[in-house]
């Protein structure tokens, strides 16, 4: 019954807003008709003037002609006859046509389009009692950073680490396990916990000159990548050796309105609709730019579940949802997939696809959403 309730009052909703469109479309056709006559009228009028200059101008001309005894006059009359005569006919036959706009031919308003919103199989709502400022896909489920100190476990919000000086950020690592970072007195520290043996390794950096309120790091098999916005140098450290190599960022240089995540094969961030790479297995970096893709019934299998088994990486950047993979990279709205939420990070196991979304009107409220495999 409910449901009932809430179809009705959503098609009554939809029919207000295509009333209105349709109406404010009437009213704008109406206008851009007096427009285009208002126009047309001009144009005749200023063809009229012109014309009866023209008579004006064959009637000096031909008193020239006829009283004029200049030789050199007499010998330039020819040449400004025709060219009189030319330019005249190209004023009358000068006209204003009516050009339609691709709107007019199609009359095509829009269409209906219908997402295809597939039910997860297991949804858990975790409310937290304090903010948190990233949320990582792990071996043993999803962590989060809350409070600058701590790193919980999502969905029992039981407290995994607690340090006495603050946590930069968290990263998974390479092998799904936990990776953090911090500064003390001038140093980057980078911590990695082996979370199935809960075994600690803490490496201190060498000295790198990173914004640590921007730092963006990442933890791979044979190196460790670190970098800010707003630094002019990329570090990529040998874990064996902590010999360090830079990278030149005058193409990556941005503001604070960034999103970045790690993958397995490098560190990704999005600015601009962009996605930049690290690459920390060919110690290379490149840049793609997104395009909007719309597709009429966007279904969570096709366009996200599918994409990912087939190797897309997707990262959730403000109202968007950015694919990219080797062949292409494309952003769609996040409320085609996720209404009302935005995406955090996924896990890929060998029969589920599990998403951790964020309420956007509460950042406290999180979701867990599982679906199943449809192919492998």
């Amino acid at each position: 019954m409910t449901n009932r309730i809430g179809d009705e009052q959503e098609r009554i909703k939809q029919e207000r807003i295509l009333d209105e469109t349709v109406n404010e479309l009437i009213v704008s056709i109406k206008e851009q008709k007096e427009n285009i006559l208002d126009e047309m009228d001009l144009f005749y009028s200023e063809k009229k003037f012109s014309l009866q200059q023209a008579l004006s101008d064959v009637k000096r001309l031909q008193d020239l002609h006829e009283n004029s005894t200049n030789p050199i006059i007499c010998q330039n009359m020819e040449k400004m006859k025709k060219n009189f005569i030319y330019s005249t006919k190209n004023l009358l036959n000068k006209v204003a046509i009516y050009s339609m706009s691709e709107f007019a031919q199609t009359k095509n308003i829009g269409g209906i389009i219908k997402p295809i919103f597939e039910v997860p199989f297991k949804e858990e709502l975790i409310e937290l009692s304090k903010p948190i400022t990233r949320v990582i896909a792990t071996k043993i489920g999803f962590l989060a950073l809350q409070n600058g100190c701590e790193i919980i476990e999502v969905k029992t919000k039981k407290c995994l680490i607690s340090e006495k000086d603050e946590i930069l950020d968290i990263y998974s690592t390479y092998e799904d396990n936990l990776a953090y970072i911090q500064y003390r007195e001038g140093r980057f520290y980078c911590k990695e916990i082996n979370l199935e043996y809960r075994q600690t390794e803490e490496v201190r950096l060498p000295k790198c000159k990173i914004d640590p309120l921007t730092v963006m790091f990442g933890v791979f098999r044979d190196n460790i990548i670190i970098r800010s916005c707003n630094s002019k140098e990329t570090f990529i450290i040998e874990r064996k050796t902590l010999c360090c190599e830079t990278w030149s960022n005058k193409l990556h240089k941005m503001n604070r309105n960034f999103t970045y995540k790690v993958f397995n094969n490098g560190l990704y961030y999005i600015y601009n609709s962009s996605v930049i790479c690290y690459d920390s297995d060919f110690k290379r970096s490149y840049k793609r730019k997104a395009v909007s893709c719309s597709i009429n019934g966007h279904s969570m299998y096709s366009n996200i579940m599918n994409k990912i088994l087939e190797g897309y990486k997707i990262i959730g950047h403000d109202d968007k949802l950015i694919l990219f993979s080797k062949e292409s990279t494309y952003y769609i709205q996040q409320d085609y997939m996720f209404k009302n939420k935005s995406l955090i990070d996924y896990k890929v196991t060998s029969e589920n696809i599990i998403f951790c979304l964020m309420d956007r009107a509460n950042s406290k409220k999180l979701y867990i959403q599982s679906f199943p495999h449809l192919y492998k």
